[in-house]
């Protein structure tokens, strides 16, 4: 889909729901006929993408609130965000959101997968911290009724309602689902705060990530990296393709890696690219290895920052450098260096 048709397919959007979408939905939850509406609103959706999903929940300050969500698919959330950006003024009716918010109150919750009832009151979880991110099991009596597929999905429904789905992408890693309770289970009500605790050491005091360092091996040899403590596109979704710059240098240590003088250079041309990229773009992670570092940037396909980065990447005076422009609006190219 081109940015117009989708910019269009969005407008569509929300010339229904001002018009008649949204006093029909909110008439139809209040009358506690939620199924009057479902095929209608599931068709808008779909409209704009078939892979986007929607719920309804009650509003923080308003009586209702609308989601439409990429569900963990990093190829539509850079479109659910761009709907977000479109939608009108909250009122006393609405809001809207592009990522499942938590719920007030946890321990009340409840959803039905495959006809079996999850209630929040008995779901338990295990949780591990794994470097920068915590595998969790999750498990609730139920689930030795459901297939494999659907405790998993029931699993994470359960903990996008606890802890918000931009937790989840953000500081979840493996995540099972279970027939048999966890040695160190929890009631699934305290894990949003658990989430938010681990969150917080590993973000500025601005609530951004923080960088970490990472060594490991790789076919060439040593390898040293910085990253974003979290290399999820939640973090900047409209920032769907992947530029990389590989900046040889020539004064190497023993290892490969670049010496005083190179890595001063390095730095100096990292913080020229920053600079001139601007809003337009992040940087989100530098790795080195064998006399090349490459950094890792993203920014909008339909954006300037690809080739602002590659015009200032030409003034880099050790080697040649080489940039390479790929789409990946689910952020993969930096999936190895999750940690």
């Amino acid at each position: 889909m081109s940015r117009a048709t989708e910019a269009e397919s969005i407008a569509e959007f929300w010339r229904w729901w001002t018009t008649t979408g949204g006093a029909t939905v909110a008439s139809a939850i209040e009358g506690k006929r939620p199924a009057a509406i479902a095929g209608e609103v599931s068709a808008q959706v779909h409209a704009l993408h078939p892979d986007l999903a929607w719920e309804t929940a009650a509003g923080d300050l308003t009586r209702h609130l609308l989601v439409v969500t990429a569900a963990g698919d990093g190829a539509v959330r850079a479109l659910a965000r761009r709907w977000l950006l479109a939608a009108p003024a909250s009122d006393d009716t609405w809001s809207y959101a592009d990522l499942r918010q938590p719920l007030l109150d946890p321990g009340t919750g409840s959803l039905v997968v495959a006809g079996e009832a999850i209630d929040f009151a008995r779901t338990v979880v295990g949780a591990r911290a794994v470097g920068n991110h915590l595998d969790v099991t999750v498990q609730h009596p139920a689930f030795a009724a459901l297939g494999e597929d659907d405790r998993l999905q029931a699993a994470y429904l359960v903990l996008d309602a606890v802890a918000g789905e931009e937790a989840v992408e953000c500081w979840l890693g493996e995540i099972a689902a279970s027939t048999i309770a966890p040695l160190d289970a929890f009631p699934v009500q305290h894990l949003g705060g658990f989430v938010r605790s681990f969150a917080r050491e590993r973000q500025d005091d601005e609530g951004n990530p923080q960088w970490v360092l990472l060594r490991g091996t790789g076919p060439a040899g040593p390898v040293m990296a910085l990253a974003l403590s979290t290399l999820s596109c939640v973090i900047a979704p409209l920032f769907d393709t992947h530029v990389a710059i590989d900046l040889p240098y020539a004064g190497r240590t023993a290892e490969e890696l670049p010496d005083p003088l190179a890595l001063e250079s390095l730095r100096t041309i990292e913080d020229r690219l920053v600079d001139r990229l601007g809003a337009a773009g992040l940087l989100v992670a530098a790795e080195t290895s064998a006399g090349v570092r490459r950094l890792h940037f993203y920014v909008e396909t339909d954006g300037a920052g690809a080739g602002l980065l590659a015009a200032q990447a030409d003034s880099w005076g050790d080697g040649t450098a080489d940039v390479t422009v790929t789409a990946d609006p689910g952020w993969g190219e930096v999936a190895h260096l999750r940690s």
